[in-house]
């Protein structure tokens, strides 16, 4: 298929080790956007400080880890039981 190639087949070494690297620098930026943008919110949300937001938002990603190994499902559940929570606290 010509739409699934691979950079391996498509480009010299060097280049496909450079777009290699470029998919990895954005994927790490994004993630620590989204790390700190999280430890923001806590700061503004309960006073935390800055580093034991990133600690939590760090615990909340393994916790996502752990539950998806486990079985799809418990994440299903969980991402309901954090919606159910929203719906509470929207409520109240």
């Amino acid at each position: 298929n010509i739409y699934h190639t691979n950079c391996r087949e498509e480009y010299s070494p060097s280049t496909a080790v450079m777009l290699w690297l470029c998919a990895e620098v954005s994927i790490i930026t994004c993630d620590m956007q989204a790390i700190i943008t999280s430890a923001i919110a806590f700061q503004i949300l309960f006073g935390l400080p800055l580093w034991a937001g990133c600690m939590l938002t760090a615990l909340d990603v393994m916790t996502f880890v752990l539950l998806e190994l486990r079985k799809w499902h418990s994440v299903e559940r969980f991402f309901v039981f954090l919606v159910a929570v929203m719906a509470v606290s929207y409520c109240i």
